[in-house]
């Protein structure tokens, strides 16, 4: 099976994004590999080697308090508890623009374990909730895509 950043970083990459905005960079595995005019991250921790524009807060800090761009990709990889992925796609929505696309990273746990919150947590719960156009890559961890119509 092919790693997710295998699919992911080829997906976003041929997009030439002006705007990809991550939330959840832990150890800058995806961001830092993107080709995007300008990348914007958002953790809790600090990352080390940092290329991109990278705000230190959580997700709801972000987009409460900045200016937010529109934005063509976002990956959503952050807190994996249901109602915060819920409320990090959410707020997001707004901002993504037509034809745009949002990635959720844990959407398909293949056994119970992966259900702790350090892997895939409650995340996957979030594909009863999405109205939009999406498809989820059956490939653990899982990806769903969705793309903003």
């Amino acid at each position: 099976m092919a790693h997710l950043n295998e699919i992911i970083l080829p997906i976003i990459n041929s997009l030439h994004p002006d705007v990809y905005l991550e939330l959840g960079i832990q150890f800058n595995q995806t961001i830092s590999k993107v080709k995007a005019k300008r990348k914007i991250g958002v953790d809790l921790k600090r990352p080390t080697n940092c290329n991109y524009e990278f705000h230190h807060m959580s997700t709801n800090e972000y987009f409460r308090k900045l200016d937010i761009p529109d934005i063509d990709v976002c990956f959503i990889d952050a807190d994996h508890a249901f109602e915060q992925v819920l409320e990090d796609y959410n707020n997001v929505l707004p901002y993504i623009k037509k034809d745009g696309l949002i990635l959720l990273h844990d959407t398909f746990p293949t056994a119970e374990r992966h259900k702790r919150l350090s892997l895939c947590g409650t995340a996957y719960k979030i594909l009863d909730h999405i109205k939009e156009e999406h498809v989820t890559i059956p490939i653990f961890p899982g990806l769903t895509i969705v793309r903003k119509t």
